[in-house]
């Protein structure tokens, strides 16, 4: 007799949800679920710093059933060790943590398999990129009260509150500018800076004996991404799939609003625009495009606020 559903999914899923509960008994479940998915294949890399988009190739790659795959944004124990404190002083059920026991497998594996490993990672405008940063650890790192302020999101002064905690509160502002040199190269040896970025093209490619490297920009993905998946996974067609979790997070529209209304300090500008990073991803023209962004904000913008 048919039942109308599989016991054995419903009872997974029920294992899962109660072992996400708390922080320890998740970890043990995560990590053993990136040990399965990898004990006999070696997995793809999404390797970047967070908030480039790589939800997006997360799912494309499952929609074009490449596993397994794991999305992680560290592979050194310093910071692996940080993410997990981090985690577990103020752990919640929906906080995420995946990438974190992903990484802690990859990096075991890393350092015991020799071979070359497959590697995506991308790149996007500095600042985009520290504030959607910002708000995804806001509430969770930092104990901003999105709730309280997404009841007052109207108000003439949230926009203000909001740029200011983030100058003021959010620690990963240098991210973009050190997490080459500080994973990408220490971990594989490429130095993504050692030969131009082809940036008519929207991506490049590094290929050495431990890892077959893509880096993709951001603002390019939607028109490049087929093409650079041909060159770390060759034989394979992987369109391309749209997975923006930001318009659907409880701050959506605070986020939103921030973009669209926030005027940030030129120093700060200053810093980002003319780092070694934005130099070598972007041309004049598109950080000008960038910067002009943050800086000129119509006069009307506040939409009868």
């Amino acid at each position: 007799m048919a039942l109308g559903f599989e016991p054995v999914g419903v009872l997974r899923r029920v294992a899962r949800d109660v072992a996400l509960r708390r922080y320890r008994s998740a970890e043990i479940f995560g990590r053993f679920r990136a040990w399965r998915q990898s004990v006999r294949r070696q997995p793809v890399l999404i390797y970047q710093m967070g908030k480039v988009a790589s939800t997006t190739i997360e799912a494309s790659l499952q929609r074009a059933e490449v596993q397994p795959f794991f999305k992680v944004h560290s592979l050194r124990e310093p910071k692996l060790a940080a993410e997990r404190q981090a985690y577990a002083s103020r752990w919640q059920p929906d906080a995420g943590g995946w990438h974190i026991w992903e990484s802690i497998r990859a990096q075991h594996l890393v350092d015991r398999r020799n071979g070359q490993w497959t590697v995506i990672s991308l790149v996007r405008d500095p600042v985009a990129r520290n504030l959607s940063a910002f708000f995804q650890v806001a509430e969770f790192r930092h104990g901003i009260p999105l709730a309280y302020l997404d009841r007052h999101v109207d108000a003439p002064w949230v926009v203000d509150v909001l740029v200011d905690e983030f100058l003021g509160t959010y620690a990963g502002h240098h991210e973009p500018a050190t997490w080459f040199q500080e994973e990408l190269e220490a971990v594989f040896g490429i130095d993504v800076y050692a030969t131009p970025f082809d940036k008519g093209r929207g991506f490049s490619s590094y290929v050495t004996d431990r890892a077959n490297v893509v880096v993709i920009r951001m603002e390019d993905l939607r028109d490049v991404f087929a093409d650079a998946m041909r060159v770390v996974l060759p034989g394979r067609e992987i369109p391309i799939v749209s997975a923006n979790r930001g318009e659907t997070k409880s701050y959506a529209e605070l986020y939103r609003r921030v973009r669209e209304e926030a005027v940030l300090p030129s120093a700060y500008l200053d810093e980002l625009y003319r780092s070694r990073y934005a130099r070598h991803f972007y041309t004049d023209a598109e950080i000008a495009r960038f910067r002009g962004a943050w800086t000129a904000r119509s006069t009307s913008s506040d939409g009868g606020r």
